[in-house]
């Protein structure tokens, strides 16, 4: 039987510690090639999850709205799905997991989707205030990033709290 590759050394203990070495590079470069391909997986993911088909996000509110993405499903589980479009806003199918935000910015308006458990937690009053009247301000000054980020804010604090508050009891 061949070997692959033999390890030279000057005594049995050289050996072995330059055949640990090599193990260890090759463990290493593994490693990097795995923690590479998950973040660059999540890159891309992200940027399918926030789609700005009117090019009215900037590149920071675009950042803070990836970071928001990724807070969002680290902590509760929640893919958040973000569409921006100038021109029809159609809503993708969505997981009982998903909470969708659309703006409309020609027609003037914005549809929020909830994951049902999450509607429940939130309460309907919530609900109601984020699907009909945040976004009423932040579309007529035009400041869409601003909404959504504010939006997610607000929703993210009532999460905290109700989750406190039901620790509590």
């Amino acid at each position: 039987m061949r070997v692959f590759f033999k390890v030279e050394g000057k005594s049995n203990i050289e050996r072995v510690l330059r055949g640990f070495g090599v193990l260890f590079v090759i463990i290493g470069v593994v490693m990097l090639f795995s923690w590479n391909f998950n973040r660059k997986f999540d890159q891309i993911k992200s940027k399918l999850d926030i789609v700005d088909l009117g090019n009215v996000l900037s590149k920071d509110e675009r950042a803070q709205l990836r970071e928001y993405a990724s807070r969002f499903q680290t902590t509760y589980g929640i893919t958040l799905k973000i569409k921006v479009t100038n021109k029809h806003l159609q809503i993708p199918s969505l997981d009982p997991k998903t909470l969708f935000i659309g703006l409309n910015t020609t027609e003037g308006f914005a549809v929020v989707e909830f994951p049902p458990l999450v509607a429940r937690a939130l309460g309907p009053d919530f609900v109601l205030y984020l699907k009909e009247n945040h976004f009423n301000d932040y579309i007529k000054t035009a400041r869409y990033g601003l909404g959504i980020e504010v939006a997610l804010q607000l929703l993210w604090e009532e999460l905290n709290t109700g989750l406190h508050e039901q620790g509590s009891s």
